[in-house]
């Protein structure tokens, strides 16, 4: 567990999913907000400014990545973000790429991958 609390945000269109990753934080000691698209995770973003985000680039009716756009226009360049998605194409990742996001994961995402991705950003 880490030392100190951390806070996440996870941003995906399925719920199981959503809960089933912020159970995974909660253990190893984050604070987690969830949010189901880019409207409500700005808004988290902006109230709460999580240390993560886990971004699915799938959404419905929205692509994930149009967050951090957002975030990059209002000068939230802090968040670390971890892009953890179903089906990426060669596009998004050239777009990650660009926005300067190096962590892509392909779902599903075992408890351990996430820990050492989470683990290897700290330090």
């Amino acid at each position: 567990m880490f030392d100190t609390l951390l806070q996440a945000l996870v941003v995906d269109y399925d719920r199981a999913w959503s809960d089933e990753l912020a159970s995974c934080l909660v253990d190893e000691g984050f604070a987690v907000h969830i949010a189901h698209n880019v409207k409500d995770a700005f808004e988290v973003c902006r109230k709460h400014t999580p240390d993560y985000l886990l971004l699915d680039v799938s959404l419905v009716h929205e692509n994930g990545l149009d967050l951090v756009d957002r975030m990059h226009e209002v000068g939230m360049f802090a968040i670390q973000v971890i892009v953890i998605t179903g089906n990426a194409d060669l596009a998004d990742v050239v777009r990650l790429r660009r926005q300067g996001i190096e962590d892509l994961m392909f779902k599903p995402v075992s408890p351990d991958a996430l820990k050492e991705k989470l683990g290897s950003s700290l330090r």
